[in-house]
């Protein structure tokens, strides 16, 4: 059973990483050790009712719709290269700068990939596997003899009726 401390403090943490801190300054904030905030963040995670964090999800999606439209922007803006302080010039033509476009293309692959974990969409695909040892091949067979050898499961277990031998 958790202390009242370690709940407000828990809240107290959940709420600093919403407010988009990290673990560390989380730590610092409430004076634990970085992992320590991230165990308080993980069990204030679980005080928020599940109409809060349904709101929460939409409130993060927004976030990364906006960080993802600024990325794409970021894309496709021309920018000049720039060495020393001076423009970059090429057969008298100056050279454009593809370096924060590409930079921009990662940092979109990230929120692409925040995003699906925060949807679910990567979640691991669920397997039921199940082990059949010699003990249970082996007393299934001797349930099935035993079902074979009882008088009424032939009666039960033959197709033809009395009528078909008429």
């Amino acid at each position: 059973m958790r202390s009242a401390f370690t709940v407000e403090r828990d809240k107290r943490a959940w709420e600093l990483r919403t407010a988009s801190l990290t673990y560390a300054q989380i730590g610092a904030e409430l004076g634990i050790a970085e992992s320590a905030a991230c165990e308080s963040v993980m069990r204030g995670a679980t005080l928020i009712p599940t109409e809060d964090i349904i709101e929460l999800k939409k409130s993060e999606l927004a976030k990364l719709d906006r960080i993802e439209r600024y990325l794409l922007a970021v894309m496709i803006w021309e920018r000049l290269r720039v060495d020393h302080g001076h423009v970059v010039i090429d057969q008298g033509r100056p050279l454009l700068d593809d370096r924060p476009g590409v930079q921009a293309a990662f940092g979109l692959i990230r929120v692409q990939e925040r995003r699906t974990r925060l949807c679910g969409l990567d979640a691991p695909t669920k397997f039921r596997v199940g082990v059949i040892t010699e003990d249970m091949v082996e007393a299934e067979i001797r349930r099935l003899e035993q079902e074979l050898a009882s008088p009424t499961a032939e009666i039960e277990a033959s197709p033809i009726s009395e009528d078909a031998g008429r």
